[in-house]
């Protein structure tokens, strides 16, 4: 097997990598859009720390549970911050974001909404990540014969058209973030469908996309 025909083996590894990342994404992307548009559960994250905001509060409280009945009785409690060591439950309001830290005894306590935006921002950039290991393989690519620089040309066209839709869809995310932080119980239906939408857009875009190049494959094989 020469080198040309590995690198290719290897793209289609990437390939199904990114499929599979892909699905978690649409799962994850359905999860939150099937959640209540008033929807204000709180869920609890290990070794995670809420930052920025306002300070509302400090409050002792015996359990996780408990800071979080504390926020979710808050009208103005965007997220918390709980330690098993301290039993100090911190509450925050405004636009937060979520850091890691090292302390197993931390929690970050947020909604079940802005958990999944932020799962939906990781997985985004774990697709990136695997474009850019399959950018690094295209541009190894050596063609030796009118085939293989076919295959080469139809590698980096896909790249592109990848690439675009991801930053494309990375804005859409920023914007969601944004506005499940500055504005939670003012969602929109209409805003809500059209961003459901434009990723659902997304999604089979990369699906069609990728059997178009398949096909082409199969094609230029044939020949």
């Amino acid at each position: 097997m020469n080198s040309h025909s590995s690198d290719l083996m290897k793209l289609e590894t990437l390939d199904k990598e990114f499929m599979l990342l892909l699905q978690q994404y649409q799962q994850v992307s359905k999860d939150y859009f099937s959640l209540n548009i008033n929807h204000n559960r709180y869920v609890s994250l290990q070794d995670r720390e809420v930052v920025g905001g306002n300070l509302i509060s400090f409050q002792v409280a015996p359990s996780i549970e408990n800071c979080q009945a504390l926020c979710s009785t808050n009208a103005n409690c965007a997220g918390a911050n709980y330690s098993t060591q301290t039993e100090m439950c911190v509450l925050k309001s405004g636009n937060i974001q979520l850091t890691n830290t090292n302390n197993h005894n931390h929690y970050a306590i947020v909604t079940k909404k802005m958990n999944l935006l932020i799962q939906l921002k990781s997985i985004n950039e774990n697709l990136y990540n695997t474009l850019n290991k399959t950018a690094v393989l295209v541009k190894q690519l050596n063609p030796n014969n009118a085939t293989q620089t076919k295959q080469v040309s139809v590698e980096t066209e896909k790249l592109n058209v990848k690439y675009n839709l991801l930053q494309q869809n990375k804005i859409e995310l920023d914007k969601l973030i944004e506005e499940n932080n500055s504005l939670e119980n003012e969602y929109k239906v209409s805003t809500l469908m059209v961003n459901q939408s434009n990723l659902s857009y997304f999604f089979w875009s990369i699906i069609a996309i990728i059997l178009i190049i398949f096909a082409v494959r199969m094609f230029t094989k044939n020949n």
